[in-house]
This record gives C-alpha cells, structure tokens and sequence, in this order.
C-alpha cells in the first residue's frame, strides 16, 4: 500500500484558521528520519490532525548532516498531538 499525505490543497481546507479566516500558524512538532515520519503522519491525520511535512537537514551527526523531516501541526493542537506520539502503544494478543 502506498500512503499519499495530503495535498496542499486539502491540507489548507484541513488545517484551523484564526478569527480572521486565516490560516493558524505551524507549530514544530518533531524531526525525525523520513522514515519514521511515515508512521508519525499516518497516526495523526487518522486522528485528524493536519500535519505539515518539511524536508531537510535536521541535525548533524559528526561532520554529516541528517536528512530527515520536521513535522509541523496547527498551534492549537500542539499537544494533543505530542500526547498522541507519547502515547505508550498497546501490543494486541496474540490469537
């Protein structure tokens, strides 16, 4: 299955607006590898958090930068979406 995050078009329609109808401001959630990002955005659009994906340099480990991904979540759902990602995962029973 290929996951697809949400366009730019639904992550505006998504994403809270102020008083004035504008767009609340990003907050910085986390940066992560690109690859635990994946699983970190599908966990908070499934709870219906918009989430902001930017790519980049997010440290430096010796002498090499770290390419991954800074997530960013509307201001206002900051931490909910820290608890979310706190959250201590429950392993189902084995049948």
């Amino acid at each position: 299955m290929v996951y697809d995050s949400l366009s730019h078009e639904e992550l505006l329609t998504r994403w809270p607006k102020d008083v004035e109808g504008q767009p609340e401001a990003p907050a910085l959630l986390v940066s992560l590898m690109n690859e635990s990002a994946l699983f970190q955005v599908t966990l908070l659009e499934a709870y219906g958090i918009p989430v902001l994906q930017k790519h980049g340099i997010t440290g430096v480990i010796g002498r090499f930068p770290n390419r991954g991904t800074h997530l960013y979540v509307p201001a206002s759902l900051l931490e909910e979406a820290q608890a979310l990602l706190d959250a201590d995962v429950e392993e189902p029973d084995a049948p």
